[in-house]
């Protein structure tokens, strides 16, 4: 009985990530995203997000996933670690986290090892964006 419920708990929990995901993904800001992604300029100097884009975003992330943006906030990570976490959940590339973050890649590399160490994620194959979800 135990082990039943336990099971359909589990259940609801993946649904609820699905209905999130879904949420998240058919947003404006979320289609913009898509789409500067797919149509980043290499050596860009700046980032194709403004500030009122990164703030849609923070509002939109914070609502869909109850105040996941101020939590992370909590834990004191830098606006770029925000933004990253951010990111993974609208599934960007490396490259394209490093140009909307206007960052090198490899900085982008650093950036995931910090914010990974932070929320104590020990498993170098656990994505990211699941631990956040």
């Amino acid at each position: 009985m135990y082990e039943e419920k336990e099971q359909e708990i589990e259940e609801h929990k993946k649904r609820i990530i699905l209905q999130q995901n879904e949420l998240l993904m058919s947003s404006a800001i979320a289609k913009k995203v898509i789409k500067l992604g797919t149509t980043l300029v290499p050596n860009a100097t700046k980032s194709s997000l403004t500030e009122k884009d990164w703030e849609r975003i923070r509002v939109t992330v914070n609502d869909i996933y109850s105040g996941l943006g101020n939590r992370l906030l909590l834990m004191h990570m830098s606006e770029t670690e925000l933004r990253y976490c951010f990111l993974c959940l609208f599934g960007q590339d490396i490259n394209s986290e490093a140009i909307f973050l206007n960052i090198n890649p490899e900085s982008v590399n650093k950036c995931i090892q910090r914010v990974r160490q932070r929320l104590g994620i020990i498993w170098k194959n656990y994505n990211l964006a699941s631990y956040l979800e």
